[in-house]
């Protein structure tokens, strides 16, 4: 094991012992100059998928704007006389302010000051842009808003910005909506711009502080419904079906020190806790809800530990292709303290604070005899995408090398179905652990399961240069759901939702009182996410009765309701060679306006073949 590591080690040597050391040290500006650019790209706030973005209208403003919006809301509420009057009884009751804290009010109003001075230049320069623009051209106006706001703090720059925007949009949605045949791409690009009006009026009625959002935005929200008279049903249909996946998220929780970049949710606040008391941990949730983030905490910790200035965290990734993305994001975040280590290539092995690899790699390590100082510096381990120890093939090299480490370890999965038994696994090996090596007392095992996904897997079918959606329980029959049952981790969309509703209520299937929209939503002016995932649950608990009660035709019906593979117009699978059948798939995504995109094969020769073929 020694000689194949330093078998690795030695292409390192051989550059090191170059002659020309310049070119040596033009080598390693150019590979952090990689990481740097490629960390950067993953890991700011600018690059964000159009497709998938989440409107946050309840927390979407920086830490400044929340600041001062409270001044701010004060002088609007002061503006009518009624609530002038009971302002003034309520502070009349206030002891009158200290020297200590009338300074700090006088300084935070002088910060202010000087920032929306200094915006207002900024927004000077944002006019001048917008005035070179022709005035039907909608879309590069709207896009010059957007790449301007992150450079706004004050909520009363913002709001001016995001009023400009609405205006632009609305003239953009009135223009498309005047024309008789829209083209594919003049739909999707419609279907986007109601999603972008609706989200600009969120914020709009967040930073305006509106209480009766329903007739101060109802001109706008007629020009959104198509379906007239307007009523709270249609409204809340919409948002629904239209909006779906990007609907508001109200963030769970509160601040946190440990993690000031964000709101962490609950089951991120017990990932945190189990971190500082050095625990074992496994965490099961969906792709996109934040496990890899979490897990630089972890890294962070290892890194700031001043009682213990060597130690090493390892991230295990899956496969060699994820090392050089999760070096990328770790250099972002904390600097050139990484090294990698695979079967072709090692760097920083000995010299990095964290290390990423791969099981082999890392079983390697741990047996190697000339490695052992380096093993005991070892502080914590993450394994990502844990469920691979269940592989067919070299699933064993994942056991063995927790088995040989001697710290807490993270496991990371989004697709573990038995988590309780991988935790009494893990307990066993920590309370083997604490016999071997004389422990006071084992250490804790942690299980997070956290079910609800950020991002919705939306799927479809592709025929005849037309997307179809699926649903998944158009997807099942009967004998599939009476034998299975709904599957734990089933989480529909809002459309989704939708659509299950009606096909219930189609088939007068009354086994519990769903309530109306209406009533489940209102008063609230906006359908949040989290409302909507409890409303979801309500009508999967309908149908669920449905299986318990062994209806097999309603069931059969319901599904086959849901599945648009009957109609006539779709042809599946397409009789094409698959190089011509990617470029019309391609084509038709960016006609939806639904790239970039990322297509999977289980063949690098099919992947190079449909890779030149796009390319062509």
């Amino acid at each position: 094991v020694g000689n194949e590591i330093d078998r690795i080690r030695e292409k390192n040597i051989k550059q090191e012992s170059a002659k020309d050391h310049r070119y040596r040290t033009r080598n390693q500006q150019k590979l952090y100059d990689y990481f740097t650019l490629y960390g950067k790209s993953l890991t700011t706030r600018d690059v964000r998928d159009s497709q998938a973005q989440i409107v946050l209208p309840t927390a979407s403003t920086p830490a400044i704007v929340n600041k001062e919006n409270s001044v701010n809301k004060a002088d609007d509420r002061a503006g009518s006389g009624t609530k002038k009057k009971q302002q003034h009884k309520v502070s009349s009751k206030k002891a009158p302010p200290t020297k200590a804290e009338l300074i700090i009010e006088k300084n935070k109003q002088r910060i202010l000051d000087k920032c929306i001075n200094e915006e207002t230049s900024k927004m000077n320069n944002v006019e001048a842009r917008l005035n070179l623009i022709p005035v039907d051209n909608f879309l590069d106006a709207i896009t010059v808003i957007d790449e301007s706001l992150p450079e706004f703090d004050t909520s009363i720059k913002r709001l001016e910005l995001f009023k400009k925007k609405l205006e632009f949009q609305r003239k953009y949605l009135r223009m498309l909506k005047r024309k008789s045949n829209l083209s594919i791409e003049e739909k999707s690009k419609l279907e986007l711009l109601q999603i972008g009006f609706f989200a600009t009026l969120c914020e709009v009625t967040n930073l305006e502080d509106i209480v009766d959002a329903f007739n101060e935005n109802k001109k706008y929200m007629e020009e959104l419904v198509d379906d007239l008279p307007l009523s709270a049903e249609k409204w809340y249909r919409f948002q629904l079906e239209k909006i779906n996946s990007r609907l508001p998220r109200r963030e769970q929780g509160a601040r946190d020190e440990r993690i000031p970049e964000f709101i962490p949710d609950p089951w991120q606040v017990q990932f945190l806790d189990a971190v500082d008391k050095q625990q074992s941990i496994i965490i099961v949730a969906p792709t996109a809800s934040g496990k890899t983030y979490a897990s630089y905490y972890a890294m962070g910790k290892v890194l700031k530990n001043k009682d213990d200035p060597n130690g090493i965290c390892v991230y295990v990734a899956p496969t060699k292709a994820l090392i050089n993305q999760v070096a990328g994001t770790i250099h972002s975040k904390f600097g050139p303290v990484f090294g990698t280590y695979t079967r072709d290539y090692e760097m920083n092995l000995l010299q990095c604070r964290i290390l990423v690899t791969i099981p082999e790699c890392l079983e390697m390590l741990l047996v190697s005899p000339n490695y052992q100082s380096w093993c005991q510096r070892i502080r914590y381990c993450i394994f990502d995408e844990i469920h691979c120890m269940s592989a067919d093939m070299g699933s064993d090299v994942w056991e063995r090398a927790m088995l040989l480490l001697n710290c807490p370890m993270i496991g990371l999965s989004a697709t573990v179905n038995n988590g309780e038994k991988l935790k009494n696994w893990i307990e066993n090996v920590e309370k083997q652990r604490s016999t071997l090596f004389k422990t006071a007392k084992n250490r804790d095992v942690c299980y997070i399961v956290n079910l609800e996904r950020i991002a919705d897997l939306n799927k479809y079918l592709y025929s005849n240069r037309q997307l179809y959606p699926l649903h998944p329980i158009g997807l099942l029959n009967s004998k599939q759901l009476l034998s299975r049952g709904l599957p734990k981790d089933l989480s529909l969309s809002p459309c989704e939702t939708l659509r299950l509703n009606e096909a219930l209520q189609r088939h007068n299937v009354r086994s519990q009182e769903i309530p109306t929209l209406t009533e489940y939503f209102s008063p609230g002016w906006i359908t949040e996410r989290n409302m909507c995932n409890t409303y979801s649950r309500i009508v999967c608990n309908q149908f669920t009765d449905l299986i318990g009660n062994n209806q097999t035709t309603t069931i059969d019906s319901i599904a086959t309701s849901l599945n648009p593979a009957n109609s006539n117009e779709i042809n599946y699978p397409e009789l094409k060679p698959m190089a011509s059948l990617i470029g019309d798939f391609v084509l038709t995504l960016r006609e939806k306006s639904l790239l970039p995109c990322i297509v999977f094969t289980d063949s690098r020769s099919l992947c190079e073949e449909l890779a030149e073929s796009v390319a062509q």
